[in-house]
């Protein structure tokens, strides 16, 4: 039997396993034990792109949050964020391109 660590102490954990989906990786370890239809690591793969690109598209379609709404407009009337997945997570890329068009802005 496989169990999560968060069957034991509530904490969210194996983070990655559970947000990529925990059915997706018992079908894997099930697949994997089974002597006569091992997966291979291409189709380990296909899976993984697939269930990122699953999560990709969820948060596109994910509104912006009421609370966050008027801030996010004037971002973007701003020229700060491009209008696209307000609930995707900001890459540390992302921010630096903000912060160089915040420092542009109040040097003008």
């Amino acid at each position: 039997r496989v169990t999560k660590h968060q069957d034991y102490n509530g904490k969210y954990c194996p983070h990655r396993t559970l947000h990529m989906g925990w059915e997706r990786f018992l079908k894997m370890v099930e697949n994997y034990l089974k002597e006569d239809d091992d997966m291979t690591a291409d189709e380990v793969r296909k899976i993984i792109a697939e269930e990122l690109a699953k999560k990709e598209q969820a948060q596109t379609a994910m509104p912006v949050s009421a609370w966050a709404k008027a801030a996010w407009e004037e971002a973007v009337a701003a020229g700060e964020l491009d209008g696209t997945q307000p609930r995707a997570p900001l890459t540390r890329e992302q921010y630096a391109v903000i912060r160089a068009k915040q420092k542009r802005d109040a040097a003008e």
